[in-house]
């Protein structure tokens, strides 16, 4: 789940809230500085965090501007 202001990720480990964190895309063409806002148990052994994006790379903006 992406959005030009933000993300939802599954993660196998817990996050606290306000952590910064540096998102890169698989290829690391384009990356991205973020907040944690939220953890929330999604199964057993997984979490889903949502993303706050602070600063992107112009490509970024580019792309998620189309979604």
């Amino acid at each position: 789940n992406v959005s030009s202001h933000g993300m939802r990720l599954l993660t196998d480990g817990l996050w606290k809230c306000d952590t910064n964190v540096i998102v890169q895309s698989s290829e690391y063409e384009l990356w991205a500085r973020a907040k944690v806002i939220y953890c929330q148990p999604f199964s057993d052994r997984t979490f889903a965090i949502g993303l706050e994006l602070t600063t992107r790379t112009g490509g970024w903006i580019i792309r998620s501007s189309t979604l």
